[in-house]
């Protein structure tokens, strides 16, 4: 239990929060102070109870991050939650929010707000799960289909890739670095 959580290029997996009764937020417990992830993956955690992922009981932004496969909900809220350019997939219940969600340029599994305000809900296309690698293939939908904010000029995404790479910004906590190495042309 953190609160209030500042959270920046962080890796929160594989994590239960277990032993009977009430048990919430298997991977991100906030219990009060407005908090913020950016730049985040939080995966495959688990809870005896509900919010596998994260479990906020105070405002919480989260900016590019990726939320995939933590048990039933990816977030279970009742407060205000402000979400941009994040992924948010595989869960039975992707967000479940009691209080206001303010949701902009993010994936979102079971299409809350697809279609408005640059959400989608489609499949992320991640390199393999089955491997715990959330990055981005060169045809996810996620990729420059974000919007750009002030202070993505000066940091890195979870690999340390220039958050600014390409047409937009990527959705998720990967940029999309493609393939790496020096092109040669011949004539």
């Amino acid at each position: 239990m953190l609160s209030p959580l500042t959270l920046h290029e962080t890796t929160v997996a594989r994590n239960q929060c277990l032993g009977g009764g009430t048990r919430y937020g298997g991977g991100v417990y906030i219990e009060s102070g407005a908090s913020a992830l950016r730049n985040c993956l939080v995966v495959e955690n688990t809870a005896d109870s509900l919010g596998g992922g994260i479990q906020p009981y105070a405002p919480l932004t989260l900016d590019n991050c990726t939320l995939a496969n933590n048990g039933s909900q990816g977030i279970r809220s009742s407060t205000t939650l402000t979400i941009t350019n994040s992924i948010i997939w595989g869960h039975a219940d992707d967000i479940w929010c009691s209080g206001t969600v303010n949701l902009g340029y993010s994936d979102i599994g079971n299409g809350d707000n697809v279609g408005n305000n640059g959400c989608i809900s489609n499949n992320p296309l991640f390199v393999n799960t089955n491997a715990a690698d959330y990055r981005l293939t060169s045809k996810s939908p996620c990729v420059d289909s974000g919007t750009s904010m002030v202070w993505m000029a000066t940091v890195r995404d979870l690999d340390g890739n220039k958050r600014l790479d390409g047409v937009r910004v990527d959705m998720g906590a990967f940029e999309y670095a493609g393939r790496k190495g020096t092109l040669f042309i011949v004539q």
